[in-house]
């Protein structure tokens, strides 16, 4: 898995209305839905005013299988969704103009009619609105990762293999509804650590691009995982066939947190040379810290390294035995001491 480091922040705390409503069948007679081990999902999309939002796209996503189910709302703002097989289901709404909407935990079974209604908020597609409670924000400056913490990292990148700058990624802790949200920076690349412990989904949006949702991403506690996305060109709605991936397949990666004297991004901030040297084969590779300490490097060869971190006015470190794993980002902290 590939990386690099993270850019700007940006979280919310809204209220979203995902009111439930009984209907009773959508065209099937009784003894159909009787017969059916499908289920339906229907409901009412309207703005903050009560307007209907008519030609919002609905998504229904199983967490089972990432199958993809898709409809529009009509001009009173109802959509229908049918024939949804049992399970588990994310719900994405979108339209241009307005804030996305999820929807985590949608538990479907047999002969189910859900009902569930959205209200959607006037701004940009990128930015989301969760149900139940709204967006909790969390962490909003980059730090380094606590023992009980874990870590997300990767890269984002257009159909032609070109980085994409300034994507949200968005990660939501589904258990809690907390978001973390970083930007990608000019090489494509996020960073979004100090995530709790739990199971989380990624969304990745931009302008111009249709969105990538992956969902249950589970993290544990010293985790750094590193999952890439491709976007396609299109409308800012879910991408249906999953784009979020591995890095190359023979390379791994390094995460290396540089304090100064215990400060982790002092200011004005003090730059670090990060060499990682291979010591089967003596190549080096080789980055610089960020004005946050961070320094990442990418596509290591499998095997272990030696890392010579340095900086001017400070005692040069060496750290021997680190291992690098497939598709893995490994971390280590390392703290300069100036020289006296």
């Amino acid at each position: 898995m590939s990386s690099r480091w993270f850019g700007n922040t940006t979280s919310a705390s809204v209220p979203c209305d995902f009111s439930p409503l009984r209907i009773k069948g959508s065209g099937n007679t009784e003894s159909e839905r009787g017969q059916s081990a499908k289920a339906d999902l229907s409901g009412t999309v309207s703005d903050v005013s009560g307007a209907a939002i008519s030609d919002a796209v609905v998504d229904a996503i199983s967490q089972a299988t990432n199958a993809l189910y898709s409809g529009k709302t009509n001009k009173k703002g109802i959509y229908h969704i049918l024939d949804l097989p049992e399970g588990p289901y994310v719900l994405h709404i979108s339209k241009a103009g307005f804030r996305t909407v999820l929807r985590f935990g949608i538990v479907l079974h047999p002969q189910d009619m859900r009902a569930l209604n959205a209200t959607l908020r006037v701004g940009d597609p990128t930015e989301i609105d969760m149900a139940k409670g709204g967006i909790t924000p969390g962490e909003t400056e980059p730090k380094k990762v606590k023992q009980t913490e874990a870590g997300i990292t990767g890269m984002v990148r257009d159909a032609t293999a070109a980085h994409i700058p300034d994507a949200v990624v968005d990660a939501i802790n589904q258990g809690t509804n907390v978001l973390y949200s970083r930007k990608t920076n000019q090489d494509g690349i996020y960073q979004i650590l100090g995530l709790p412990e739990g199971t989380y989904a990624l969304h990745i949006s931009k302008a111009g691009f249709r969105t990538v949702l992956q969902f249950g991403i589970v993290l544990h506690p010293q985790d750094m995982r590193a999952l890439n996305a491709t976007l396609r060109v299109g409308e800012a709605r879910f991408l249906s066939d999953m784009e979020t991936e591995k890095s190359e397949s023979t390379k791994g990666g390094l995460n290396v947190m540089v304090t100064f004297e215990g400060r982790t991004h002092p200011q004005p901030p003090i730059e670090a040379i990060v060499d990682a040297i291979n010591q089967e084969t003596n190549v080096r590779y080789s980055g610089e810290t960020n004005d946050f300490g961070l320094c990442q490097i990418l596509d290591l060869p499998e095997g272990t390294y030696e890392l010579r971190i340095s900086s001017p006015g400070f005692r040069t470190v060496l750290r021997s035995g680190i291992a690098v794993n497939l598709h893995d980002i490994g971390y280590v902290e390392v703290n300069l001491q100036i020289v006296r």
